[in-house]
């Protein structure tokens, strides 16, 4: 049994069903940038949070992503900050790189 085909509008049958809202990952994110800007120094305050920043969830929606260094610290992170569902990203230890000079 193959993957289900669908009638298109055009009466042509295709493999796969387009997306009535189809988005790219790469949108406009302003609903969640403002959210990080607001809700930054609470997560920063989190022993072990590498850092925040706005995503799209899987469907298209403002999302905050929060950078933990490990599981333990996910735990204390809310998944859910005004509104907005928070992704959490386990990314181990992050250290700043000195700068060199030019």
């Amino acid at each position: 049994m193959g993957a289900p085909n669908f009638d298109s509008p055009d009466g042509r049958q295709r493999s796969l069903e387009n997306a009535a809202m189809p988005y790219s990952a790469s949108q406009d994110v302003t609903g969640a940038t403002n959210a990080v800007d607001s809700v930054r120094e609470r997560l920063m305050a989190i022993d072990g949070v590498q850092g925040v920043g706005a995503t799209r969830d899987g469907i298209g929606n403002d999302a905050l992503v929060v950078y933990v260094r490990d599981q333990e610290v996910a735990a204390k992170v809310p998944r859910e900050l005004d509104g907005l569902s928070v992704h959490i990203e386990v990314t181990g230890q992050i250290d700043a790189l000195p700068v060199r000079p030019r």
